[in-house]
């Protein structure tokens, strides 16, 4: 279904420095502190790359800290797709944000063998023999290991409860370039069509919630998109009660196209666009000297200005405004808040909003199709 994966790899492939440290079986997660009110797990889990490989990858749980936190709606279970070679812990500061918000977010570190070099990739002191990649099969892999924990061997493991904290029947796909790619091929069934020949597929295969549907119900996209052979975005439907939100900063041009070819095949997609962000924007601030957003081994984007710099408060305030944004679209289509609806509709005189573009409409009645009069509007 990708029409030339390789074409956007060369786009958006970056490096980066560092690897997870993780020091866990499958058993046992090891408990790491996070920001204050979040708390993260890290996992070794056995990823399935192909019928006869299976390879360990880091995943990082990480969940609001309150152990007395229940909600009457559990929000959907956040898995993190990475631009390719970005790892996890350069979206610490999103990932964290949507913890505090009451959301359990997953996130990885699957590194695979560097498939070529360009000119710039590697760059010296970054890993040169691998890059963190991305697959929907990672999809599969974090459900077989919830299930593990909620029917299987872990089911006594005092030490996983935090997951019921969220509604495991609903995965929200929070992706970035690659992943984001990725993710929408996804949510349209591209990945179901081309398991096996796609290599970010890896033999991906839908989890079913207990209602029989698809437990993928949208993605949160981070300039990102499937394209043509061009790579330009593509027209895509979406499935019923699913979504897509656009998002890109002040330099890209083609998410707002994106968003206009979903929106045209009356799919539930949004749109919105920022101002002092890059390719990197929902990145967390990189310090001097490197203070423009990509991360340290990054593959500057040609469309990007190569002069832009900024500083760390402007950076915090706009990846945390990604995860307000998330958040409300999220409690929009799960309770119809109407709160959320206001400031989703507001977003336009956000100072730091460049254009948005946001179907609550549709959002909105995917809540009033499931929840009764008196669960709307009702946070």
């Amino acid at each position: 279904m990708f029409s030339s994966r390789r074409a956007f790899v060369c786009l958006f492939l970056v490096l980066q420095i560092c690897s997870l440290q993780a020091s866990s079986s499958l058993s046992s997660g090891k408990k790491v502190s996070g920001s204050d009110g979040v708390s993260k797990v890290h996992l070794i889990l056995p990823h399935k790359a192909n019928a006869t490989a299976t390879v360990p990858v880091n995943f990082t749980l990480t969940y609001p800290a309150d152990p007395q936190i229940t909600l009457a709606h559990p929000k959907p279970l956040v898995l993190l797709l990475n631009g390719a070679s970005v790892e996890s812990f350069w979206y610490s500061r999103v990932i964290e944000r949507l913890a505090k918000q009451r959301f359990v977010v997953a996130s990885s570190d699957y590194y695979r063998a560097f498939p070529y070099k360009t000119r710039v990739l590697p760059r010296p002191g970054c890993r040169q023999d691998a890059i963190v990649d991305v697959s929907a099969r990672l999809i599969n892999t974090l459900y077989d290991f919830i299930e593990n924990v909620t029917n299987g061997d872990l089911g006594a493991n005092r030490e996983f409860d935090f997951l019921r904290r969220a509604n495991l029947g609903q995965l929200l796909l929070l992706s970035h370039s690659l992943g984001a790619f990725v993710a929408c091929d996804v949510l349209t069934g591209g990945c179901e069509a081309d398991a096996s020949g796609n290599g970010s597929c890896e033999g991906y295969t839908p989890v079913l919630n207990k209602d029989g549907r698809d437990v993928v119900i949208g993605v949160v996209a981070f300039e990102g998109y499937i394209t043509d052979t061009k790579g330009k975005p593509k027209e895509i439907a979406l499935p019923d009660g699913t979504f897509v939100l656009y998002l890109a900063g002040q330099y890209n041009k083609r998410a707002r196209d994106a968003y206009r070819r979903t929106h045209k095949s009356d799919s539930c997609a949004s749109y919105v666009s920022f101002h002092n962000m890059t390719h990197y924007g929902m990145n967390d601030f990189v310090s001097p000297p490197e203070s423009h957003q990509v991360t340290p081994c990054a593959a500057p984007i040609p469309t990007d200005d190569p002069k832009f710099t900024t500083d760390a408060a402007t950076q915090n305030a706009g990846v945390d405004l990604i995860a307000d944004i998330i958040n409300a679209a999220v409690s929009v289509r799960e309770q119809g808040i109407k709160r959320a609806v206001d400031f989703l509709d507001s977003l336009a005189d956000q100072p730091r909003v460049l254009e948005a573009i946001i179907n609550t409409d549709c959002l909105r009645d995917h809540a009033h199709s499931t929840a009764t009069s008196e669960e709307i509007d009702q946070e």
